[in-house]
C-alpha cells in the first residue's frame, strides 16, 4: 500500500504544477508601434524583419563555403486601415522627410513587451487603391536600433517637424 500511496503523492504533486502553472495569453490590443511620439491606430499587421547577422558566399568548387559577418538594418512593414486617423501622420512625416531629411523615434511594444526603441525613416508609403471595398495601406520603415539605456535616453533630444500651413498636409489645431 506505501507504494500505490507514494505514487499518488507524485501524481498530485505533478497535477498541482500543471495546473498552477502560468502561460500568457496573447493580447493583439497591447501591440503598440509609436512614431515621433505619436501611438498609430489602425494598424492591421506590423511585420519586423528579421536580424541578418552572416551571409554565405560559395564558389564553383563545392568544397568552397564561407560565410562573413554581415549587419543590415531591419524593417517594419506597417498595414494600416484606409480610414485610421494615422495615415495623415504618415502622409505628414512622408513630406516632412522629403523637405528636411533626418529620423524620428519609433517604439515598439509587442503583447505589452517592449521591443525596442529605433530611429527611423519612412521607405515607402502605401499605394492608394479604390475599388468596391478599400484596401489596407501599407508602409514600410527602415530602422536603426538606439541604445536604450536610461543615460542615452536622457541625452537624445529630437527637433519636432512643424508642417507648413501651405502643405497639403497641415491639420489645423483647434
Amino acid at each position: 500500500m506505501t507504494i500505490v500511496s507514494g505514487l499518488l503523492g507524485k501524481a498530485q504533486n505533478l497535477l498541482g504544477k500543471a495546473i498552477t502553472r502560468k502561460t500568457k495569453v496573447y493580447d493583439a490590443s497591447k501591440n503598440r508601434f509609436v512614431v515621433a511620439g505619436i501611438t498609430l491606430d489602425g494598424l492591421t499587421s506590423v511585420e519586423l524583419s528579421g536580424d541578418v547577422i552572416s551571409k554565405t558566399e560559395t564558389g564553383i568548387d563545392a568544397q568552397y563555403y564561407a560565410y562573413y559577418e554581415t549587419f543590415e538594418n531591419v524593417t517594419a512593414r506597417l498595414t494600416v486601415l484606409p480610414t485610421a486617423q494615422c495615415n495623415d501622420v504618415l502622409k505628414a512625416l512622408k513630406h516632412a522627410q522629403t523637405r528636411r531629411k533626418g529620423w524620428v523615434k519609433v517604439s515598439m511594444y509587442d503583447n505589452g513587451n517592449f521591443i525596442g526603441n529605433f530611429h527611423g525613416h519612412l521607405i515607402s508609403a502605401g499605394a492608394l487603391t479604390q475599388g468596391i471595398e478599400a484596401g489596407d495601406i501599407e508602409y514600410t520603415f527602415g530602422l536603426y536600433p538606439l541604445d536604450t539605456t536610461i543615460i542615452a535616453n536622457t541625452l537624445t533630444e529630437e527637433t519636432p517637424v512643424a508642417i507648413e500651413p501651405d502643405s497639403p498636409d497641415y491639420i489645423p489645431q483647434n
